[in-house]
C-alpha cells in the first residue's frame, strides 16, 4: 500500500483516454466494464444486451448494433453517453464497430422533443429510407440540429415519398415548418454552397486584422504584438477578424481593458456566435497560450449556439463577465483541463466538476443554470481534493458502525463455503456459482461467481497478499480483510484498480520504508489517531495530517535517539519537554519545529557538564539563543500563551536552587 491519494470514483479513473471505447454495465459509467479496441467486436454472450453507458476517446467513434453480426437498428456515437436510454439503446447492444472518427458520421441529430430534448438519434451522411426500421423516431422527430457544411432533406413517407423539404439550418421546433412528428425518411447531404472560412489565419495587415463587416469584408486594419486601450474610430465597429497562427487576441467590452472580455485564438468570419459583433472597444495581441483554449461553453446542446471560449481562471460572476449567464447548455473540455461549475455567483450553491466533453448539461441538472465557474488544470491522475474529502467523510460515516462485525461475518461465510466445497466448481441450474480460478503466476481466486466473473464473497491469494472480502463483477469492492506479507494488515472497505486492492476506509497497520504506521486509514492514507514506529526506535503517538510538513499534531510523544519530546503538538509545534540524554540538555518551552528540528521560540534550557549546571532562558532561533530574557519573563510568557503550561514539568528541568511558585509567575518585574 502506497501513501498516495487517488480518485476513488471509478468512472473518472477509467476515462477513455488510453483505449478507444469502454462499455459499462450500468449508467453513469458505473459497474463492471470492458475495454474495446479498434475494429469489429462481436460481443461475448455475457455482454449482449447488458451495456448502459459508454466512453469514447477523442478521435474515435462507435457504431453500435441492436443484434449480433452487426444487424438490426444501429447508430454512430462520437461522444460519451452516460445513459443509453436517451437514444433507446439501453441493454440492447449485441455487436459494435469501433472506428476512427469521421465528421461525416455526425452531420446532425434528431430529437423526439422540441428544443433538442428527449430521445436522440445521431445522423450520419447518407440515406435513411425507413426510419421505422432504422430508428425509434419514425413520425416522432420534433427538432433537428445540423452541423455546418450539411443539409437534410426530409420526407413525409418512407422510401423518400410524399411531401419533402430541404432544411439547411438547425430547427428547435419543427412545428414552425409544419414537420413536427411527420418525418418517415430523410437524406443527409453535404451543403456544397457552404464554405468554412472561420479559421483562416492569413492576416494581411499584421499579426491580426480586424474588419468592419463579417466574412472579412469592408474596411480593415491590423495590429502587431501590442495593447490597444482605445480603438477610437473602430470602437464597436468590428464584425470579423483574422489571426496569424501562433497568436491570440483578448478583446474587451470597454476601453482601457475593462468590462466583459474573451480570448480568441482563431480567425472569425462572424463574431455574432461569440456575441461580440460590434462590441469591441480595446484589445491585447499576444503569443498563443494553450491555456486560452482550455474550455469552450455553448448556449445550446451538442456544442451549438452562441460560444464562450474560456481560458484558465476564475469567473466569479458570469452576468458581469460574459453574455452567457444562466445560458450554458454544453461544454467542450480540452485534455488536461477541468471546469468546476456553480449555479450561483461567487462559486456558491450546487456545484459539479466536468473533465470531458459534455453535449448536454441536462443530465446533471445544470442546463441554463451556471452563474460562476473556474477553469483549472487537470493533469492525468489528478483529482479534486474537496470532492475526495467529502466522499471519504460520507463513506466513513456509513462504514464505522459494525465494521468489525461485517468483516467477521464475511470470513465466516467464506469458511462455510470453503469447508463444504473446497476449490471444486459448483453449479446451480447450470450456472457457475462457486469455484477457483488461476490468475497467472501463483495468484488464485477462490469464491463465488456470477456470469463467469468473481462476484460475492471470495478470497485472493498469491505469494504476497491474502484478501478475503466482497467482490463485484470481477473486482474487489466492499468489506474485507487485506494482508500483505511483511507490509500491511487491514480490515475495512476496499476497492480494486488495475489489480491493486486499496483501502477506502479501515484500520490496521502498514510498513512504509523504515516506518510502521498503525491506526485508521482513509483513501490509502493514514488519517486521525495513529502510532508511528521507526526502525531506529523513534516513535510518535498522536494525530496524522498528511497536509503538514510535520504531521505531528495533538497530544503525543516523539522519541528520536536520545531525544524525547512530549506534550501538546500543534501542527508540529507547541509547548513541550525535550530531553537530550546525549548532550545532557533539558528544555521546557516553545518548540516551533523546523526541518532540522532545532529549538525555536521562548524556552528554558538546563545544561549539565559534570557537576556544573547552568540554565539559559530567552528567545531561541534555529537552536541558538538570540535574546536573553529573565527567567520569570520567559515562564510568564509561556504560561500566558499555553494553557497546559505545567510548573512541575518546568521544575524538573531546573536545578534545586530554582524555587518556583505560582505566585512568583504573576509578579510584575
Amino acid at each position: 500500500m502506497r501513501y498516495s491519494t487517488y480518485l476513488l470514483f471509478i468512472s473518472a479513473l477509467l476515462r477513455a483516454q488510453d483505449v478507444p471505447l469502454i462499455v459499462y454495465e450500468n449508467g453513469d459509467f458505473d459497474g463492471i466494464y470492458r475495454k474495446l479496441e479498434l475494429g469489429e467486436v462481436a460481443l461475448m454472450e455475457t455482454w449482449e444486451d447488458r451495456i448502459s453507458s459508454l466512453r469514447i476517446s477523442e478521435g474515435y467513434q462507435a457504431k453500435i448494433y441492436e443484434h449480433a453480426q452487426f444487424k438490426g437498428k444501429w447508430v454512430i456515437l462520437s461522444s460519451d453517453q452516460a445513459n443509453l436510454k436517451k437514444i433507446n439503446f439501453n441493454d440492447i447492444i449485441s455487436s459494435v464497430k469501433v472506428e476512427k472518427y469521421n465528421k461525416d458520421s455526425h452531420a446532425g441529430y434528431a430529437y423526439d422533443n422540441g428544443d433538442y430534448d428527449g430521445n436522440m438519434f445521431p445522423l450520419a451522411l447518407g440515406n435513411y429510407n425507413n426510419l421505422n426500421e432504422q430508428s425509434w423516431l419514425n413520425d416522432k422527430i420534433s427538432s433537428i440540429t445540423i452541423a455546418k457544411g450539411y443539409q437534410i432533406k426530409v420526407y413525409e413517407h418512407g422510401d423518400f415519398k410524399g411531401k419533402s423539404e430541404l432544411i439547411k439550418e438547425s430547427q428547435a421546433n419543427l412545428k414552425t415548418l409544419g414537420w413536427n412528428d411527420k418525418i418517415s425518411s430523410l437524406k443527409v447531404e453535404r451543403n456544397l454552397s457552404y464554405v468554412d472560412i472561420s479559421s483562416l489565419s492569413d492576416s494581411p495587415d499584421g499579426i491580426i486584422t480586424i474588419y468592419k463587416d463579417s466574412n472579412f469584408k469592408g474596411d480593415h486594419t491590423g495590429f502587431d504584438l501590442e495593447e490597444v486601450s482605445s480603438l477610437n474610430k473602430w470602437n464597436d465597429e468590428i464584425s470579423s477578424l483574422k489571426i496569424s497562427t501562433g497568436y491570440q487576441v483578448t478583446v474587451y467590452e470597454h476601453g482601457d481593458f475593462k468590462g466583459k472580455n474573451v480570448t480568441i485564438t482563431q480567425g472569425k468570419a462572424n463574431l455574432v456566435p461569440l456575441m461580440w459583433n460590434d462590441k469591441i472597444s480595446s484589445l491585447k495581441v499576444e503569443k498563443y497560450n494553450r491555456d486560452a483554449d482550455a474550455v469552450t461553453a455553448y448556449a445550446d446542446g451538442d456544442y451549438s449556439g452562441s460560444v464562450l471560449p474560456l481560458k484558465i481562471g476564475k469567473y466569479r460572476d458570469l452576468n458581469k463577465e460574459s453574455w452567457l449567464n444562466n445560458k450554458i447548455s454544453s461544454f467542450k473540455v480540452s485534455e488536461g483541463y477541468k471546469v468546476t461549475i456553480y449555479d450561483k455567483s461567487n462559486f456558491d450553491g450546487n456545484q459539479a466538476i466536468i473533465i470531458n466533453n459534455t453535449p448536454s448539461l441536462r443530465q446533471i441538472n445544470f442546463n441554463d443554470k451556471i452563474s460562476s465557474l473556474a477553469v483549472t488544470l487537470n493533469p492525468p491522475g489528478s483529482y479534486d481534493p474537496d470532492s475526495l474529502k467529502k466522499a471519504a467523510q460520507k463513506r466513513i460515516s456509513m462504514l464505522k458502525n459494525g465494521l468489525e462485525g461485517k468483516i467477521d461475518s464475511i470470513r465466516q461465510v467464506f469458511s462455510a463455503f470453503y469447508e463444504k466445497h473446497g476449490e471444486e466448481n459448483v453449479y446451480d441450474n447450470n450456472k457457475f456459482i462457486w469455484g477457483s480460478k488461476d490468475m497467472g503466476g501463483k495468484k488464485k481466486y477462490i469464491g463465488q461467481f456470477k456470469y463467469g466473473l468473481f462476484h460475492g464473497i471470495g478470497k485472493i491469494i498469491d505469494k504476497k497478499i491474502e484478501y478475503i472480502g466482497e467482490f463485484t463483477y470481477g473486482k474487489a469492492d466492499g468489506f474485507g480483510h487485506l494482508i500483505e506479507k511483511d507490509k500491511m494488515n487491514f480490515k475495512g472497505y476496499a476497492k480494486e484498480k488495475d489489480g491493486d486492492i486499496r483501502l477506502v476506509y479501515g484500520s490496521g497497520n502498514s510498513i512504509e520504508g523504515d516506518n510502521t504506521v498503525s491506526g485508521t486509514f482513509v483513501d490509502d492514507m493514514p488519517s486521525g489517531d495513529i502510532t508511528l514506529l521507526h526502525k531506529s526506535g523513534a516513535s510518535f503517538t498522536g494525530i496524522y495530517d498528511a497536509k503538514l510538513d510535520f504531521f505531528i499534531s495533538g497530544k503525543g510523544k516523539l522519541i528520536i535517539g536520545d531525544q524525547e519530546l512530549s506534550g501538546e503538538f500543534i501542527d508540529g509545534q507547541g509547548l513541550m519537554l525535550l530531553k537530550d540524554n546525549k548532550q545532557k540538555i533539558y528544555y521546557y518551552g516553545e518548540l516551533l519545529m523546523t526541518k532540522n528540528g532545532e529549538l525555536n521560540g521562548y524556552g528554558i534550557v538546563s545544561k549539565q557538564k559534570g557537576i556544573i549546571q547552568g540554565v539559559d532562558h530567552g528567545l531561541y532561533r534555529n537552536g541558538k539563543r538570540v535574546k536573553a530574557l529573565r527567567f520569570y519573563t520567559v515562564a510568564r510568557r509561556l504560561k500566558e500563551k499555553y494553557p497546559n503550561f505545567d510548573l512541575n514539568i518546568l521544575q524538573s528541568v531546573l536545578p534545586d536552587t530554582y524555587i518556583i511558585s505560582p505566585d512568583s509567575l504573576s509578579t510584575k518585574e
